[in-house]
């Protein structure tokens, strides 16, 4: 008979080499196939329905898969809706939130002292609200899985801020003065927008240091990516020149429109202005871009790091 802790056995063999494979194609493209998560879903699925029928009380089960999906799977949907997460990193942890309702134990993993005050059955015998609020508080802070992951990622994600710190200062560009251009963003060469994955952030225009900041967050959150540039050369070189040696800016003549129908992943409202603004980028010698990051990375590092120590904040409290 299949029970609780094979299934979590299960579970970690299912979620490795997705996060694996997801993390090669995001490092290489920035990009994850949406195939890469639909079979690990069933499977998630699958394993749901196991461990409710073998469950003395399958409801708590249902009842915790919906609350990791509506508190884990619904955060980073609303962090991808401000595009802070890219489709993959929210699809990831989606899966996250699916797969693992409640925090594993395989073992003696993980190694932090791992104490389950509450489950869901405290919370469906909870005599008020008020009770079951503060069981929830409780049993999101230690059992719920995806919510670790996202504490633990989020740890592992500040090294990409320190790494944009260090370009900064070893091209003398780190200025004390603007420290979200400092930390967030870098000044590349146009000629180089093609080899790299990163969004284009429009020249601020406000006056006022505090609108000035929400105006460059918000332009870099929503800058044209660079992949475009990327994109566009090779559909050129396919449809429209022999030469395999063009490069974005000896292009003289933008076939904009055709390129948007050959390309669904690309589309405009404004072509005219989309174009205006391609040209008076190209127009530049350098442009202030925020760097594509492959956030699948570091929810990898996050899962791992759950999954053997716990809670990384708690386990640094605990040695303190």
């Amino acid at each position: 008979m299949l029970d609780m802790i094979s299934t979590d056995l299960f579970r970690v063999l299912i979620i490795i080499p997705v996060l694996f494979y997801a993390s090669y194609t995001d490092i290489l493209s920035r990009r994850v196939d949406d195939k890469v998560w639909a079979i690990p879903t069933f499977l998630a699925l699958i394993l749901l329905g196991i461990d409710a029928y073998f469950s003395s009380n399958p409801l708590s089960i249902g009842l915790a898969a919906l609350y990791s999906l509506i508190i884990v799977g619904g955060g980073a949907y609303i962090i991808y809706k401000f595009r802070i997460f890219y489709g993959a990193d929210y699809k990831a942890f989606l899966l996250i939130a699916i797969l693992f309702p409640w925090h594993p134990e395989i073992l003696s993993l993980p190694i932090q002292e791992f104490i389950a005050i509450y489950d869901m059955n405290d919370v469906l015998v909870a005599q008020n609200i008020q009770e079951m609020s503060d069981i929830l508080i409780i049993y999101s802070a230690i059992n719920l899985f995806g919510f670790t992951v996202f504490v633990n990622t989020t740890l592992f994600s500040i090294t990409y801020f320190i790494q944009n710190i260090i370009y900064n200062i070893k091209n003398d560009s780190f200025e004390w003065k603007k420290p979200l251009k400092t930390t967030c963003a870098r000044e590349v060469k146009v000629s180089e927008l093609d080899k790299i994955h990163a969004q284009i952030i429009d020249d601020t225009k406000s006056d006022n240091k505090i609108y000035r900041g929400v105006e460059f967050i918000n332009n870099g959150l929503h800058g044209l990516s660079t992949d475009f540039f990327r994109d566009y050369e090779q559909w050129y070189c396919e449809n429209k020149t022999v030469s395999q040696d063009i490069t974005i800016q000896d292009i003289d003549k933008f076939y904009f429109s055709e390129f948007l129908e050959d390309n669904e992943d690309w589309e405009s409202t404004d072509t005219e202005e989309d174009e205006k603004l391609i040209r008076e980028i190209l127009a530049k010698d350098t442009v202030v871009v925020t760097m594509g990051v492959p956030f699948i990375v570091p929810i990898t590092l996050g899962v791992l790091s759950t999954l053997i120590f716990g809670n990384l904040i708690y386990l640094v409290l605990s040695i303190l």
